[in-house]
């Protein structure tokens, strides 16, 4: 026999990652989100010529990733929109075009 002998397993095989990606796409975003706040403000605030205490530093810390968070996910619909458009634009026969 030629082929794949199970092409639903074959098929899962493949395509049963996404999911797991997905969700591994977004824990990594809220992570780095979380380093990358951190080790800004401690170079910057901490190490830097203003010397804030390492309480006032995580304070700030945990409401610039609040923030920066709920921004990011609050801006998901207008991604979507935006992909939306750029679809239905190239969907769109050119100008001229016969």
């Amino acid at each position: 026999m030629r082929g794949v002998p199970d092409m639903q397993a074959a098929f899962a095989g493949v395509f049963g990652q996404g999911p797991w990606t997905i969700v591994g796409s977004v824990v990594a975003f809220l992570v780095g989100q979380l380093v990358d706040g951190f080790i800004v403000l401690h170079i910057a605030f901490v190490l830097g010529p203003q010397q804030w205490p390492i309480p006032l530093f995580l304070a700030v810390g945990t409401v610039n990733y609040a923030c920066r968070t709920a921004t990011a996910f609050a801006l998901i619909p207008l991604l979507y929109l935006g992909c939306r458009l750029i679809r239905a634009c190239l969907a769109r026969p050119a100008v001229g075009a016969a």
